[in-house]
């Protein structure tokens, strides 16, 4: 093992994780084991017109708890949408706040569990920086792929720079995770494939990052082999495949979570900002990530050589060749309809420019970290230039 792989730091998993089948109707008891008993449930319009919280809000009430549901939960959610969502818990005096949903959905209502204890989170941006713990949260995920569910990180954006930004610490993670196979069947294709690209990637990212250590190899390795299997099989309606995505996802965050992410998520924050702030068509976050990853992958590959080669046995390459390796797992996220390319064509130099810039102020815990010049040839090649 390399020197940049040998065990220093901390490792830890705060959140209980309960997966199996009708979980989200544990929500009232688990709230009631946590002391709660007034409860602000939230979630966006999309997982809430389609009715599949129901039977968690229900168990809520049938536990004897106050229940209060925000179901305006925006995409994307900022520092400011989280405050005011908190100012509407703690308005209710709310003693635990349930986040359902995906990505955002989660976000909003842990952010907002935040926002209810310390107020604007502006001033707490960052690592460890907020004053006062948050209210306690039970995350109920409706999509297989951002493992906000066991997050000690809450991604928001900043709509005062409309760059992505977050509040990070132990305390922050949920204190429960109910992972319902039940809420991820009616999940769309194209939504199934962005999320499970995340997913494949935070175990992928998780195990090439120089934090990297033997526990988030054990947990990042068997995310990455569990998903390699089963996103293909979930998104060709196999109902079992995507309940199991779920746990998968989940053992993904928790690797990424203390091991780091690298230089897809960096520059995906970048492609992201662009797109905030020029007039080109907004791309999802998952989406981003199928068009970054082949470029980003064969610049990592002359610096990890040897971490692309422990994967061989497990995406079927018998030769342990590492940029066989990298190859194929290219090929994989292509036969699964990932986008090549960001559907932008020739964009103008300045934007480019801004991208690079935007990548390399994200420095990440990469295997190898790029020059000006290879991170602008990257987002070319992502473009398909």
């Amino acid at each position: 093992m390399s020197s940049a792989h040998v065990f220093s730091g901390a490792f830890s998993v705060p959140t209980q994780v309960i997966f199996e089948e009708g979980a989200s109707r544990r929500a009232g008891e688990v709230a009631r084991d946590l002391g709660a008993t007034r409860v602000f449930f939230v979630t966006d319009p999309g997982v809430a017109k389609a009715g599949i919280l129901a039977p968690a809000q229900e168990s809520i009430r049938g536990a004897g708890l106050a229940l209060v549901v925000y179901e305006r939960a925006p995409s994307d959610p900022t520092l400011a949408d989280v405050l005011a969502i908190g100012n509407e818990a703690k308005a209710f005096h709310a003693d635990l706040v349930v986040a359902a949903g995906g990505g955002s959905g989660l976000c909003a209502g842990r952010g907002a569990a935040l926002a209810a204890t310390n107020g604007d989170l502006h001033p707490y941006t960052g690592h460890g920086k907020y004053p006062r713990d948050p209210l306690p949260v039970v995350a109920i995920p409706t999509t297989a792929g951002s493992g906000s569910e066991v997050s000690k990180h809450v991604t928001l954006s900043d709509e005062r720079t409309l760059r992505k930004t977050g509040v990070d610490g132990y305390s922050n993670a949920p204190r429960a995770a109910l992972l319902d196979p039940a809420l991820v069947q009616g999940v769309p294709r194209p939504q199934a494939l962005a999320s499970g690209i995340d997913a494949f990637l935070h175990a992928l990212e998780a195990f090439l990052s120089t934090r990297a250590t033997p526990v988030t190899d054990a947990i990042a390795l068997d995310a990455f082999a569990r998903i390699w299997t089963l996103l293909p099989r979930a998104l060709e309606g196999d109902p079992k495949a995507k309940g199991d995505m779920l746990l998968a996802s989940s053992m993904a965050n928790i690797a990424c979570g203390n091991a780091g992410l690298t230089l897809v998520h960096a520059m995906n924050g970048g492609v992201t900002y662009c797109f905030k702030t020029r007039t080109h068509e907004p791309v999802a976050y998952g989406v981003i990530h199928g068009a970054l990853m082949p470029p980003i992958l064969r610049f990592f590959l002359p610096a990890a050589r040897e971490r692309f080669a422990r994967l061989a046995p497990l995406v079927g390459v018998a030769n342990g060749d590492a940029a066989a390796v990298v190859e194929t797992i290219i090929d994989w996220t292509r036969r699964l309809g990932a986008l090549p390319v960001l559907p932008w064509g020739r964009i103008p130099d300045a934007d480019i420019d801004l991208i690079v810039e935007e990548t390399l102020a994200r420095r990440r815990p990469s295997p190898r970290q790029p020059t000006r010049e290879e991170a602008r040839d990257i987002v070319l090649e992502a473009l398909g230039l």
